[in-house]
């Protein structure tokens, strides 16, 4: 009775390690050097493992290297030219980007999110809504935002107290998005503990399991459990809260210059994808913008001369303007938009972006290059055309985007 227990143990063993060994050997078996992962427990940052894996590959003047996440084969290309065809020439193979979406998790399907036809389709209606002329009637309401902003660093300066400025920013980022994106007054400046920002905060609290659940556990399972990535809590109150807007604006016959405005006159979209653009506005507004701007006042105040300089645009273009800020003013300001580029590089708030093919494809990579009378242009002499595969993830470091 043992001997036979014993013996199925030991069977098990071996097949999990040949599995790992295999599936950890994806790269090597490819000729593709291969950089393994750290330990699943380490805490450290996704993006700081991304970025030590790019300057190590990068150190060995290699174009790609191969990775891994938990299991899955990682193609990572470090070469400009490389990664240009991922995200041009051969962008109808990379649409996606590996993200969790599911169509009962209604903010789970934003543009960013979803994939494939669904992508394609939202995109065609949704880009009627970000002409510059659209965007630049938002600026009104951006702009109403700043004197909320101006009255409450005024206060810290005359008390001559210590300003949280991340704190302060969060909150004007937490407005301008409020009225912008779902067409609310929420005040966060002068109230930091109000509904809208509390469970702004809670979007970016996620818990460690759910994450862990959209890994391993399929997705059919988790739909028919009422699974919400975001938490049901979340998920209900900017459901809800998009809902009652549109609902109020059609009943009393309102409108507004903001972007919730904007999907609610297009025609071709439903409900629910206006729920999830505006929350992807919400997310991709929110701690970016904030974190940014403190980073850019932070350098600003230890580079004096930069700060003198641009100061003294800025005084330059509102004399040309009779001293209003308006969008065509902000737009003549060439070097703070140099000063906010430089910074948004500089800071790594961001530094990766993650591809997956749609479409069962093998990626041919490019070794050589030669010169035409045009210049330089890569030519088709290729290696390895079993890099890829269906559904292959594709990540790449943006430091490597200099084109």
């Amino acid at each position: 009775m043992i001997i036979p227990v014993l013996a199925s143990i030991c069977v098990l063993i071996l097949t999990i390690w040949f599995y790992i060994k295999n599936t950890m050997s994806y790269w090597s078996r490819r000729g593709v050097i291969q950089i393994e992962n750290k330990h699943f427990w380490s805490r450290e940052f996704f993006g700081t493992t991304i970025r030590d894996k790019y300057q190590y590959g990068k150190s060995l003047n290699q174009k790609y290297i191969g990775t891994y996440i938990f299991s899955s084969p990682v193609f990572f290309p470090i070469h400009p030219p490389l990664i240009k065809n991922v995200i041009q020439h051969d962008f109808s193979h990379f649409r996606g980007h590996g993200n969790y979406n599911e169509p009962k998790d209604i903010l789970s399907m934003h543009l960013f999110n979803v994939e494939g036809e669904i992508w394609k389709n939202l995109r065609v209606k949704l880009t009627p809504t970000f002409t510059s002329g659209k965007i630049k009637m938002m600026f009104e309401t951006l702009l109403e935002k700043t004197h909320g902003l101006e009255k409450v660093v005024g206060d810290y300066a005359d008390r001559k107290a210590a300003c949280d400025i991340k704190d302060v920013l969060g909150r004007f980022t937490t407005d301008v998005i409020g009225s912008c994106a779902f067409g609310i007054e929420c005040n966060s400046l002068e109230e930091p503990d109000n509904d809208f920002r509390c469970y702004g905060k809670k979007v970016f609290e996620r818990a460690p399991s759910r994450l862990f659940y959209v890994i391993f556990i399929p997705h059919w399972i988790l739909m028919a459990s009422d699974f919400k990535f975001h938490g049901k809590e979340v998920t209900d109150f900017f459901t809800n809260l998009v809902k009652s807007t549109i609902k109020y604006r059609q009943d009393n016959n309102i409108v507004r210059k903001d972007f919730l405005q904007l999907l609610i006159q297009n025609d071709s979209v439903t409900v629910d994808e206006i729920i999830a653009q505006c929350f992807v506005f919400f997310l991709a507004g929110f701690e970016t913008s904030s974190t940014a701007m403190t980073f850019a006042l932070f350098e600003l105040a230890s580079n004096q001369h930069i700060q003198k300089k641009l100061r003294g645009e800025i005084e330059e273009v509102l004399k040309k303007f009779n001293g209003n800020l308006t969008y065509d003013a902000v737009i003549e300001m060439k070097y703070l938009d140099m000063v906010v580029n430089d910074n948004v590089n500089a800071q790594d708030i961001n530094n990766y972006v993650q591809k997956i093919s749609i479409l069962t494809f093998y990626y041919l990579v490019q070794l050589d290059s030669s010169k035409n009378q045009n210049g330089t242009k890569y030519h088709s002499k290729y290696h390895t055309p079993e890099i890829g595969r269906y559904e292959l993830l594709v990540v790449f470091n943006l430091e490597a985007v200099d084109m």
